[in-house]
């Protein structure tokens, strides 16, 4: 069995705890990690459109790596600008074998970032933080009910997955991420 871990970083120089415990997960259980190299020009307050030529680029990238072997199983760990991309692109990619992916503080209240997560139709988790300005309940349900995905939503944790000013709570809220990421991963 060959599997392949794609990290889609939360912006283009951005690898965090959050990013990295998915990854050391998924290699523990045996994939080919690879992260996913960004380059400047994502315009965050741009939409959809102005941002297309940035979105193919990196989706042609994806779509290099996961040419490379025949994969039997591909797992996608995106985070904020990451689930953006995926958003994006996801469902024209050309992914053989099964498809899981993990979406990190996603940013959902965006329709093209939600309408995407769906369309892909892929096994899904669902990570938010309950102080995330990105987080939208109705919306992450949404998404949640239409792929029938797991939804971890972590109390107090922000966008990174810190509760500000509690670094037990913060710990506590990585440990919560890396036990559902070993869970739905195996």
């Amino acid at each position: 069995m060959t599997h392949l871990g794609l990290v889609i970083p939360g912006g283009p120089f951005f690898l965090s705890a959050v990013l990295r415990i998915p990854a050391v997960a998924l290699q523990q259980r045996g994939a080919d990690v690879r992260d996913v190299p960004l380059s400047p020009g994502f315009d965050l307050s741009g939409s959809l459109d102005e941002n297309r030529d940035w979105f193919d680029g990196v989706g042609g990238r994806i779509q290099e790596i996961i040419d490379e072997r025949d994969w039997s199983e591909v797992t996608f760990v995106a985070k904020s600008v990451g689930t953006m991309i995926l958003g994006a692109v996801g469902a024209r990619l050309s992914v053989p074998g099964r498809v899981d992916a993990l979406w990190l503080t996603p940013c959902f209240p965006l329709d093209y970032v939600r309408d995407g997560a769906v369309a892909t139709g892929w096994r899904s988790l669902i990570v938010s933080g309950a102080a995330d300005h990105w987080y939208d309940a109705a919306r992450t349900t949404e998404v949640a009910d239409a792929l029938g995905a797991e939804h971890l939503l972590i109390e107090g944790a922000e966008h990174n997955l810190e509760v500000e000013g509690d670094v037990g709570a913060t710990l506590g809220a990585l440990e919560q991420l890396a036990t559902a990421t070993l869970s739905f991963i195996e």
